[in-house]
């Protein structure tokens, strides 16, 4: 099977896929796991309100995979 072109993110498609963790430790873990296979990744970063953090990387296809910290409520409507 030969490989795909990469992505090109002007063409309608698939752009980015964006994961939620729970709690920061699942995204520092993801962090660690990204550094131990040598995969190239943003760091954690911090979101445009301040508060929001995650963790982005291009799959090898050149689409974006995002790993977003998505606490659960603390309280339920």
């Amino acid at each position: 099977m030969g490989r795909t072109e990469p992505c090109d993110k002007e063409r309608v498609g698939l752009n980015h896929i964006a994961l939620g963790v729970r709690t920061i430790d699942d995204l520092r873990m993801a962090e660690s796991q990204l550094n131990q296979a040598s995969i190239a990744h943003s760091g954690i970063k911090t979101w445009q309100d301040g508060m929001t953090r995650y963790i982005w990387l291009d799959d090898p296809d050149g689409i974006r995979v995002e790993y977003w910290l998505r606490p659960l409520e603390e309280t339920l409507p």
